[in-house]
């Protein structure tokens, strides 16, 4: 939580800066591909009903983590202007792609309400951003943090 909180900040201090936001951009995508492996292993390894994985610690933090990081490739993808708009655009699909193949995928369901919770929040996250043609403030980014890191 703190670290999403201070990386949303340094985003807000290079806001101006595109390259700066693609920086951020490339390492978030990281947590982007962790989320969207882990879905891939669940449903590999799931023998049916509820998906009980999500109840061991160790892979519920990560969870957390690499959903935040979607949530800070969205806010500092949206801030990616100029010569960066084609990837912001690529940004937003890859992200949506993850987290809504989470939302959707039968094998998963039920998850934790959490992990369902965090991932609506980025969805609801992109809209808002889309609609305001790429502006995010400060409400958008962290308004909804206690909330999507309360268990």
């Amino acid at each position: 939580q703190l670290a999403y909180y201070a990386l949303v900040r340094l985003s807000d201090i290079f806001i101006g800066s595109a390259e700066s936001q693609a920086v951020l951009v490339s390492g978030a995508m990281k947590c982007v591909e962790a989320l969207d492996a882990a879905r891939k292993l669940l449903l590999e390894i799931k023998g049916g009903g509820v998906l009980g994985a999500t109840s061991m610690s160790a892979l519920f933090a990560l969870l957390q983590s690499w959903v935040l990081g979607a949530r800070l490739a969205l806010v500092a993808g949206a801030r990616m202007v100029g010569d960066f708009s084609e990837d912001r655009e690529a940004v937003f699909e890859r992200v949506l792609a993850v987290v809504r193949s989470w939302l959707e995928s039968p094998g998963l369901q039920p998850v934790h309400p959490w992990i369902s919770r965090s991932l609506r929040a980025v969805v609801e996250l992109a809209a808002k951003v889309e609609k305001r043609g790429g502006a995010v403030s400060q409400a958008d980014t962290t308004g909804d943090l206690f909330l999507l890191t309360y268990v």
